[in-house]
C-alpha cells in the first residue's frame, strides 16, 4: 500500500470524511450512536487537509497566489457556512476553516530571519485566526505549521496528529477510556493514509472540484435542512 495515494486521493478522502462529519452535525441528534459515529469519522478530515496545506506550502510555485486562492474560497464560503451553523447570512461568532488555512499559508509568505522569525509569523497568523474566530483557529494554524516544519518526519507528524486528535474528541463527553481508544484509532487511520502517500500532486484539473465542494455542500445541506426536512 506504500506510495499508493497521491494528494488528490488524500483530498478525496478528506472531503468524504468532512461530508460525513457535517451530516452528523447538521442532521443527526447529538449524543446518538449515529451522531458519534459521524463525528468520529469526521475527525480525520481537518488533519488531512492540514497535511495537504503543508504540502502545498512546500510545493506551490507561488505561495502568495496559493494564499489568495484560499482566502477567496474563505470569503465565498462564508455565507453558506453561516447559514448552516447559525441560520443567518452573516455571523461574527465563527468563520469558516479556509480563513485558518489561508492565514497559515500567509505565515510562510513573509520573510523571516531563521526559525525564530518564521515561528513569530506563525504565532501572528494563529492569533489572527483566533481573533476572527475561524474554525480550528490558533490550534489549526499550529497544526498546519508543525506539519510543514516536520514534513520529512512522518513519525513526528503522526505524534502531532495524535495530540491534535485528543483535543477533538469532546463529542464523547467525559469518557476518558473511550476518548483514548478513539484517539488511537484515529491516529492509526491517519498514519496509514499518510504512509501510503507518494507526495505527488495528481491531476490539477480536479483542483476546482475540490475547492468548490466546500461551499456547495454547505449550501446544499442548509437547503435540505431548511426546505425539505424543516
Amino acid at each position: 500500500m506504500a506510495n499508493a495515494l497521491n494528494n488528490n486521493c488524500i483530498k478525496l478522502l478528506a472531503l468524504l470524511f468532512m461530508l460525513i462529519d457535517h451530516v452528523g452535525v447538521v442532521f443527526l441528534v447529538p449524543g446518538s450512536i449515529q451522531y458519534c459515529a459521524a463525528r468520529f469519522i469526521g475527525r480525520l478530515s481537518f488533519p488531512l487537509y492540514a497535511y495537504l496545506a503543508a504540502e502545498g506550502i512546500e510545493h506551490t510555485s507561488n505561495r502568495q497566489k496559493y494564499a489568495i486562492r484560499l482566502m477567496f474560497l474563505a470569503f465565498i464560503s462564508e455565507i453558506p457556512y453561516d447559514l448552516v451553523w447559525t441560520g443567518h447570512l452573516y455571523s461574527s461568532e465563527i468563520q469558516n476553516v479556509f480563513f485558518t488555512m489561508s492565514f497559515s499559508v500567509l505565515a510562510f509568505c513573509f520573510p523571516g530571519r531563521g526559525m525564530q522569525g518564521r515561528i513569530a509569523w506563525v504565532l501572528i497568523a494563529g492569533l489572527l485566526a483566533k481573533a476572527v474566530r475561524s474554525d480550528y483557529g490558533f490550534s489549526g494554524v499550529i497544526l498546519i505549521s508543525t506539519f510543514y516544519f516536520f514534513r520529512e518526519r512522518k513519525d513526528l507528524t503522526a505524534a502531532i496528529a495524535a495530540a491534535f486528535f485528543y483535543t477533538q474528541v469532546g463529542f464523547l463527553g467525559h469518557d476518558e477510556i473511550m476518548s483514548i481508544l478513539v484517539v488511537l484509532m484515529l491516529s492509526g487511520a491517519w498514519t496509514l493514509i499518510i504512509v501510503a502517500s507518494n507526495g505527488k500532486i495528481g491531476n490539477k484539473k480536479w483542483r476546482h472540484l475540490f475547492y468548490s465542494a466546500y461551499p456547495v455542500h454547505l449550501f446544499c445541506y442548509w437547503a435540505m435542512k431548511r426546505f425539505i426536512i424543516g
